[in-house]
């Protein structure tokens, strides 16, 4: 749960939302300082996954050190931890684009496995439709005078009456 909320909020941070099971931009979403030549789509490649919450960490890293340089060391301070935040923000990117590929592939296997268990359900009653049939063939031909139910009953009472003689 707690990962859930976590990614949610790098998705919020970096203006992703999870919809329909992937990664979709929002549009308007607010950013500080958005990376020279950063452009935003609606599809993300999986190299590309990460790559904007990346460039933001290396942007807040250059304005830390420049700070720095610059003597302002509460400024830099906050920047690092800016920094900081966007990296995780982008390895939780990367981990979740992993975790869509690989329910996608389970969502795949289980729908080939739902397939062919409704195949062997469905021969199972192809194979009792032809057998029903064929008892019934036999019975009406005389050649079966019993169904193999009753059989099976008969052999079962043949075999206790040896059981009871005994008592």
């Amino acid at each position: 749960m707690k990962k859930l909320k976590v990614l949610r909020l790098a998705c919020i941070v970096s203006g992703l939302t999870l919809s329909g099971g992937a990664l979709a931009e929002t549009k308007g979403a607010p950013t500080a300082h958005p990376p020279s030549g950063a452009t935003r789509s609606t599809k993300t490649a999986p190299t590309q996954v990460g790559a904007r919450a990346t460039a933001e960490a290396d942007e807040a890293k250059k304005r830390s050190e420049a700070a720095k340089k610059a003597g302002k060391t509460e400024v830099a301070k906050r920047l690092a931890s800016v920094a900081a935040t966007w990296s995780k923000v982008a390895a939780h990117e990367r981990r979740a684009a992993e975790l869509e590929a690989e329910a996608k592939e389970i969502e795949k296997k289980v729908l080939a496995l739902r397939a062919k268990s409704e195949q062997a359900v469905s021969l199972l009653d192809q194979t009792e439709a032809r057998r029903s049939r064929a008892l019934a063939r036999l019975m009406q031909l005389g050649l079966n005078d019993a169904s193999p139910q009753a059989k099976a009953k008969e052999a079962d009472e043949a075999d206790k009456a040896p059981v009871e003689a005994q008592k």
